[in-house]
């Protein structure tokens, strides 16, 4: 009997998902996978970072989508009620990740040109270039914001893809930050690793 209860346990546990994820050893580009770094769906790792950029929220609750986010942020929240009444965090400035799984590298580029069209008709864009960063290629732009519903007045993304992953990375600002949007997430991008 204490055998099958034993066993029984071991299902239980299995099936609850309850497991440690297991760390990369090495980035892309060589670097070794450090223990204190940010870890985006076991694909993207984030070294941390001395500019005042904070690790806020991540969420692996949409995981199950093959998607993964994470949150930094420069400053203390602020109150703020959208449009639709709902309640959210405004920050001086706020780094958002999107890490999506895909099934294959056509679909993970599929992913991001549509990330970065939706961004092109989405804000006023000031500047389109390319940056490599530590074995990555990324699609960057710079732009303000065109809703009046948007409290950030500016901001940067990257765009990029790493094997069969899409990865958005989103740097919003409030009217009054006094940084340089393209110089903190370029910081971001530095301090950013793919798994090999």
């Amino acid at each position: 009997m204490k055998r099958y209860f034993a066993v029984f346990c071991l299902l239980a546990l299995l099936l609850t998902g309850c497991s440690v994820q297991r760390l990369p050893e090495q980035a892309v580009d060589g670097a070794a996978w450090g223990g204190d770094w940010t870890t985006i769906g076991g694909v993207l790792g984030v070294e941390p970072l001395d500019n005042g950029l904070t690790l806020r929220d991540t969420n692996d609750a949409i995981a199950a989508s093959g998607m993964y986010y994470a949150l930094w942020a420069v400053g203390e929240p602020q109150g703020f009620t959208n449009a639709d009444g709902e309640d959210a965090d405004l920050y001086d400035a706020q780094l958002v990740v999107l890490v999506a799984e895909q099934k294959s590298p056509e679909d993970a580029e599929t992913h991001a040109a549509d990330w970065l069209g939706l961004a092109q008709e989405s804000y006023r864009v000031a500047s389109q270039s390319s940056q490599a960063c530590n074995g990555a290629e990324y699609s960057i732009l710079e732009y303000t914001c065109r809703s009046e519903g948007n409290p950030y007045a500016r901001g940067a993304s990257a765009f990029g893809v790493c094997g069969s992953t899409a990865v958005c990375i989103e740097l919003s600002c409030l009217e009054g930050f006094a940084g340089n949007e393209l110089e903190y997430l370029t910081a971001f991008l530095e301090h950013s690793h793919y798994a090999a």
